[in-house]
């Protein structure tokens, strides 16, 4: 497993790829979405999901991770860090952004 943080120019194609070639692949892809702040701690937004597509659109400066039944949106993501697995796909997203930090991992 490494750890990188993806360059800003890079997201969007990144996760278009990344969700390309896992729907490609016709793979059950799996995710949970976590929303860290200081305030509150720790709060899930979806508990292991099927997942849809995870897309960056620069217009609104927002991840959008789309699964089902649930669609979840990151506003003004500041760093985005990747794990990636050793056939480099992600398996835990780090997003930061103003006030907190959030996690969406992915199971193949």
């Amino acid at each position: 497993m490494s750890t990188r943080k993806l360059d800003q120019q890079e997201w969007g194609s990144y996760f278009d790829r990344i969700t390309k070639s896992l729907t490609h692949e016709h793979m059950p892809i799996y995710t949970e979405v976590r929303v860290m702040e200081q305030n509150v701690g720790s709060q899930t937004e979806t508990s292991w999901t099927p997942l849809i597509g995870i897309t960056f659109n620069y217009r609104a400066n927002t991840l959008e991770v789309a699964t089902d039944p649930i669609d979840h949106t990151i506003a003004a993501p500041s760093e985005i860090y990747v794990m990636e697995d050793a056939q480099g796909l992600p398996t835990t997203v780090e997003v930061l952004s103003a006030e907190t930090k959030q996690v969406i991992e992915l199971r193949y």
